[in-house]
Protein backbone atom coordinates (compact mmCIF):
# COMPACT_ATOMS: atom_id res chain seq x y z
CA UNK A 1 0.00 0.00 0.00
CA UNK A 2 1.66 3.43 -1.22
CA UNK A 3 1.57 6.72 1.47
CA UNK A 4 0.89 9.53 0.78
CA UNK A 5 2.55 12.68 1.19
CA UNK A 6 1.42 15.29 2.79
CA UNK A 7 2.10 19.11 2.34
CA UNK A 8 3.69 18.90 5.76
CA UNK A 9 5.95 15.90 4.56
CA UNK A 10 6.72 17.64 1.27
CA UNK A 11 7.42 21.57 3.35
CA UNK A 12 10.22 18.83 5.81
CA UNK A 13 11.70 17.44 2.13
CA UNK A 14 11.87 21.37 0.97
CA UNK A 15 13.51 22.26 3.80
CA UNK A 16 16.12 19.76 4.76
CA UNK A 17 17.22 18.03 1.34
CA UNK A 18 20.14 19.89 1.08
CA UNK A 19 21.07 19.58 4.34
CA UNK A 20 20.51 15.58 5.92
CA UNK A 21 21.08 12.73 4.11
CA UNK A 22 17.94 11.32 2.75
CA UNK A 23 18.10 8.58 5.68
CA UNK A 24 17.80 10.90 8.48
CA UNK A 25 15.09 12.42 6.59
CA UNK A 26 13.17 9.12 5.56
CA UNK A 27 13.86 8.25 9.33
CA UNK A 28 11.96 11.15 10.68
CA UNK A 29 9.35 10.76 7.89
CA UNK A 30 9.18 7.07 7.81
CA UNK A 31 9.61 6.46 4.24
CA UNK A 32 12.55 4.96 2.74
CA UNK A 33 15.42 6.32 1.59
CA UNK A 34 14.44 6.11 -2.07
CA UNK A 35 11.38 7.30 -1.61
CA UNK A 36 12.64 10.04 0.09
CA UNK A 37 14.95 10.78 -3.23
CA UNK A 38 12.30 10.00 -5.40
CA UNK A 39 9.87 13.04 -4.42
CA UNK A 40 12.71 15.35 -3.66
CA UNK A 41 13.42 14.60 -7.39
CA UNK A 42 9.57 15.30 -7.63
CA UNK A 43 9.83 18.65 -5.76
CA UNK A 44 12.50 19.46 -7.90
CA UNK A 45 15.05 19.33 -4.90
CA UNK A 46 19.07 19.45 -5.33
CA UNK A 47 21.70 18.76 -3.19
CA UNK A 48 23.94 21.03 -5.56
CA UNK A 49 25.02 23.49 -3.14
CA UNK A 50 23.55 27.46 -2.89
CA UNK A 51 25.71 29.82 -4.41
CA UNK A 52 28.26 31.70 -2.52
CA UNK A 53 27.83 35.47 -1.74
CA UNK A 54 30.01 38.17 -2.00
CA UNK A 55 29.92 38.58 1.32
CA UNK A 56 30.61 35.01 2.27
CA UNK A 57 33.78 35.61 -0.21
CA UNK A 58 34.79 38.19 1.10
CA UNK A 59 34.55 37.39 4.79
CA UNK A 60 36.58 33.74 3.56
CA UNK A 61 38.82 36.13 1.29
CA UNK A 62 39.92 38.23 4.97
CA UNK A 63 40.49 35.59 7.70
CA UNK A 64 41.85 32.58 5.37
CA UNK A 65 45.35 33.63 6.58
CA UNK A 66 44.23 34.08 10.15
CA UNK A 67 41.62 31.48 10.97
CA UNK A 68 41.19 28.32 10.40
CA UNK A 69 38.90 26.76 8.04
CA UNK A 70 37.15 25.18 10.75
CA UNK A 71 36.26 28.63 11.77
CA UNK A 72 35.66 30.07 9.09
CA UNK A 73 33.01 27.12 8.42
CA UNK A 74 31.28 27.61 11.61
CA UNK A 75 31.15 31.59 10.89
CA UNK A 76 29.48 31.60 8.00
CA UNK A 77 27.62 28.23 7.85
CA UNK A 78 29.30 26.70 5.27
CA UNK A 79 30.67 23.22 4.62
CA UNK A 80 34.39 23.20 5.04
CA UNK A 81 34.89 22.22 1.65
CA UNK A 82 32.83 24.86 0.18
CA UNK A 83 35.67 26.91 1.66
CA UNK A 84 38.82 25.17 0.15
CA UNK A 85 37.13 25.66 -3.22
CA UNK A 86 36.87 28.85 -3.08
CA UNK A 87 40.48 29.25 -1.83
CA UNK A 88 41.31 27.05 -4.64
CA UNK A 89 39.57 28.80 -7.21
CA UNK A 90 41.16 32.48 -6.41
CA UNK A 91 44.51 30.44 -6.45
CA UNK A 92 44.94 31.07 -2.67
CA UNK A 93 46.63 28.65 -0.75
CA UNK A 94 45.16 26.92 2.15
CA UNK A 95 46.03 27.80 6.02
CA UNK A 96 47.03 24.25 6.32
CA UNK A 97 49.81 24.65 3.40
CA UNK A 98 50.68 28.08 5.07
CA UNK A 99 54.64 28.34 5.91
CA UNK A 100 55.20 28.61 9.72
CA UNK A 101 56.48 32.07 10.31
CA UNK A 102 59.39 33.05 12.49
CA UNK A 103 56.87 34.15 15.10
CA UNK A 104 54.48 31.23 15.37
CA UNK A 105 57.45 28.88 15.89
CA UNK A 106 58.72 31.23 18.82
CA UNK A 107 55.05 31.07 20.09
CA UNK A 108 54.53 27.49 19.70
CA UNK A 109 58.18 26.49 21.33
CA UNK A 110 57.09 29.21 24.09
CA UNK A 111 54.01 27.40 24.99
CA UNK A 112 53.45 23.68 23.67
CA UNK A 113 54.65 22.44 27.00
CA UNK A 114 51.93 24.78 28.96
CA UNK A 115 48.89 25.36 27.39
CA UNK A 116 46.54 22.77 25.60
CA UNK A 117 46.95 22.11 21.80
CA UNK A 118 43.55 23.02 20.91
CA UNK A 119 43.92 26.78 22.53
CA UNK A 120 47.45 26.94 20.72
CA UNK A 121 45.72 25.68 17.18
CA UNK A 122 42.73 28.29 17.84
CA UNK A 123 45.33 31.13 18.48
CA UNK A 124 47.67 30.66 15.80
CA UNK A 125 45.07 29.99 13.39
CA UNK A 126 45.95 26.39 12.37
CA UNK A 127 44.30 23.04 13.17
CA UNK A 128 45.40 21.03 16.51
CA UNK A 129 46.95 18.63 14.04
CA UNK A 130 48.97 20.63 12.84
CA UNK A 131 50.48 21.81 16.21
CA UNK A 132 51.23 18.58 16.89
CA UNK A 133 52.96 17.81 13.20
CA UNK A 134 54.98 21.00 14.16
CA UNK A 135 55.78 20.34 17.26
CA UNK A 136 56.70 17.08 16.80
CA UNK A 137 59.20 18.47 13.86
CA UNK A 138 61.08 21.34 15.97
CA UNK A 139 61.38 18.32 18.98
CA UNK A 140 58.79 19.21 21.43
CA UNK A 141 56.89 16.83 21.17
CA UNK A 142 59.68 15.04 23.25
CA UNK A 143 60.36 17.50 25.90
CA UNK A 144 56.51 17.01 26.47
CA UNK A 145 56.71 13.85 27.12
CA UNK A 146 59.97 14.04 29.45
CA UNK A 147 58.30 16.94 31.69
CA UNK A 148 55.00 14.20 31.63
CA UNK A 149 57.39 11.61 32.91
CA UNK A 150 59.39 13.44 35.52
CA UNK A 151 56.15 14.77 37.05
CA UNK A 152 54.92 10.94 37.71
CA UNK A 153 55.85 9.79 41.11
CA UNK A 154 57.74 6.60 41.22
CA UNK A 155 55.44 3.43 41.81
CA UNK A 156 55.82 2.13 45.28
CA UNK A 157 55.90 -1.80 45.87
CA UNK A 158 53.63 -3.57 48.80
CA UNK A 159 55.50 -4.85 51.09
Amino acid sequence: MTKHWSAKDDSYVRKWYRRKLAEEIGRVLHRSIYSVRSRARFLKCSKTPRPMTRGEESIILKSYKNKSIYMISQQINRAPARIYELLKREGFSTPANRPWTKKENKLLKQLYTKVEKKQLATRLGRTVYSIFTHGHILGLARLSVEKRSRRRSPKKKNE
